[in-house]
């Protein structure tokens, strides 16, 4: 029961600090879209893109293997030969990178911008040295040491980046402060952030030097072949699960045919970040159910709850679908103006979010059973619908069809992932109940839609009536008011 009150502390700590960092991390993006254009964006969203992914390849899994090998060996030379590992490969990238600049510039299409993809390379090598210190903290239970450094990461970005874009064209125009002058270029905003990122990145360098001081400059090959082995197949499986979010990002500028390809994927990025507040109800739930998960797995009554939580987390998804939607007209406003002529897309790319956590929450069956190497099958059939469907449709219908591609990969997911539970994990999942909020939802949703009032005041009251009744019929459906009735009771 101890280990068990551990765990559940454990992961409060971790997922209140998660949810914070999301959280404080989009708080910048509307702040970002006041302070640059559209094109600007484009080139923070492919690079960003383009930074996660490289992320993957740089770390190539060695997380993971950290917390598999350093319970079976010696934990002080699996860190060691885990680190200095990657060490030794990021070097190598950014040896290579400043030999050949030039050409990758070239390639990328940036350049007038070589500056920023310098910074972007070293955002990379940054993210990919922290990551196994991080998972050092986690290895030694150090769940409030990890938080504060994350927190002060996210906290850090924010801060510098006020300083360049706010601060410094203040202080020069209002106060003509000579200084700034020499370290601030009004044409180098989107740089800043990337500087910003640079700067966050070594402050929590800094604060893990305890944990990194520890190395012992110990390579040991048996490990590292092991560690490789094993962690190999997990890189893979993580490429294949980013793609989906990622590829849309990287290739729209070189497919789309649009007259400005470039600002049509800063507008189609600014959409995805605006979309993705659906992600921190995603997160919140991960780390609220993932540890019940495993607890649940023994019980009679785990089959009963699993079916519950996917059924839930899909009425939870439905009900945030009609809240943003719903909203748009109101929340829109907390973004630049340049990027609100094209929010209808966000419409479609919320309910992707929603697929999605419907899929995550599925995901328990394989993880419960010890088939994650399953996982591979279905981020994989996600991966190819998307490479092959945006390569396709891009130049087509550009960025709208890149939105309904994401639908369609998660709804292939969820169905692949559904087929394969019946064989090696099967959860009574009570489908036709999901489907039916699902249609209630969407014709509520056309209903709002559909009428259209001149008073945005009243629009929105009527929009949310909407939602409370669906609130409501759902309370009803579930029998939740007995349960709500009983709680009071108790209180």
């Amino acid at each position: 029961m101890s280990s068990l009150k551990k765990l559940a502390g454990q992961t409060f700590v971790y997922g209140v600090s998660s949810i914070l960092q999301k959280f404080i991390s989009f708080l910048l993006f509307p702040y970002i879209t006041f302070m640059v254009g559209a094109e600007d964006f484009g080139i923070y969203t492919e690079m960003i893109a383009y930074t996660g992914l490289l992320n993957i390849v740089l770390t190539y899994g060695l997380e993971t293997g950290f917390f598999r090998f350093a319970n079976k060996y010696d934990p002080g030379r699996v860190f060691s030969t885990a680190f200095m590992s990657i060490v030794s490969t990021s070097s190598i990238v950014v040896v290579i990178f400043l030999f050949f600049r030039d050409y990758f510039t070239r390639v990328s299409g940036y350049t007038d911008y070589s500056l920023y993809l310098l910074l972007v390379v070293i955002v990379i090598v940054m993210d990919s040295l922290l990551a196994i210190p991080f998972a050092k903290l986690r290895f030694k239970n150090r769940p409030l040491r990890f938080s504060i450094i994350k927190l002060v990461n996210v906290i850090t970005t924010i801060l510098i980046a006020l300083f360049f874009l706010s601060a410094c064209p203040y202080l020069i125009e209002k106060h003509n402060v000579g200084f700034l002058k020499s370290i601030y270029n009004p044409d180098f905003k989107v740089g800043y952030v990337f500087v910003a990122y640079i700067v966050s990145g070594i402050v929590s360098l800094i604060m893990l030097l305890p944990e990194i001081v520890e190395v012992r400059f110990i390579f040991d090959r048996r490990i590292f072949k092991e560690l490789i082995y094993y962690s190999f197949p997990i890189m893979i499986s993580q490429i294949a699960g980013f793609l989906p979010d990622a590829f849309d990002k990287i290739m729209l500028k070189h497919l789309d045919t649009s007259a400005d390809p470039l600002k049509s994927l800063g507008v189609y990025g600014a959409n995805i970040k605006f979309a993705a507040l659906v992600n921190i109800a995603i997160q919140m739930f991960r780390y609220a159910a993932e540890p019940f998960f495993f607890s649940e797995s023994g019980k009679d009554s785990a089959n009963k709850t699993y079916a519950d939580i996917i059924k839930y987390v899909s009425v939870f998804g439905f009900i945030i679908f009609m809240f943003l939607t719903f909203n748009l007209p109101m929340l829109k406003y907390i973004i630049g103006e340049e990027f609100r002529n094209s929010l209808d897309v966000v419409h479609i790319l919320v309910f992707s979010y929603v697929l999605y956590g419907i899929f995550y929450s599925l995901s328990v069956w394989y993880k419960v059973s010890d088939n994650t190497h399953l996982a591979f099958i279905f981020t994989g059939v996600g991966a190819l619908i998307t490479i092959g469907a945006n390569i396709w449709l891009i130049p087509l219908f550009g960025y709208h069809s890149s939105a309904w591609i994401r639908v369609a990969t998660y709804m292939a997911m969820i169905v692949v992932s559904y087929i394969f539970s019946r064989y090696y994990y099967k959860i009574d999942i009570n489908v036709k109940r999901i489907l039916f909020y699902f249609v209630i939802c969407f014709s509520l949703y056309l209903i709002g839609k559909s009428i259209h009032f001149e008073n945005l005041s009243f629009a929105l009251i009527f929009k949310n009536t909407l939602i409370l009744l669906f609130v409501l019929m759902i309370v009803r459906v579930e029998g939740l008011y007995k349960f709500i009735l009983k709680r009071k009771l108790k209180g």
